[in-house]
C-alpha cells in the first residue's frame, strides 16, 4: 500500500538524478522503470566519488520494502549534515 515512504523513494531517486546531472528516465521510459526498478529491484549505480553518507542515504531510500526506508526527517537531517561537511 502507498504511504509516505513512497515519497522517500521518489525523493532519493530525484536526488540521484540531480547528483548525476541526468534527466530522470533519460535511459528508459516509465514502463521500463516499473519493470526494472519495481518488479526486478534494479537500482542506479552510485558514483563512488560521491560522499559515502550521500550514497548511503540513496541506498536506504531505495529499500525494496517501505519499512526499510528512512523517515523523511532523517533524510533532511542527513542532507543538512552532508551539506555542512561540504561547506567545511
Amino acid at each position: 500500500p502507498y504511504n509516505h515512504k513512497a515519497e522517500v523513494f521518489s525523493f532519493t531517486s530525484l536526488l540521484y538524478h540531480v547528483m548525476a546531472l541526468e534527466k530522470p528516465f533519460a535511459r528508459m521510459d516509465p514502463a521500463m522503470f516499473v519493470a526494472e526498478a519495481c518488479l526486478k529491484g534494479k537500482r542506479c549505480a552510485l558514483n563512488k566519488a560521491w560522499p559515502t553518507e550521500m550514497r548511503s542515504l540513496m541506498t536506504s531510500g531505495w529499500a525494496a520494502e517501505p519499512e526499510g526506508r528512512p523517515e523523511f526527517l532523517a533524510v533532511v537531517v542527513a542532507l543538512e549534515r552532508i551539506l555542512s561537511c561540504a561547506k567545511g
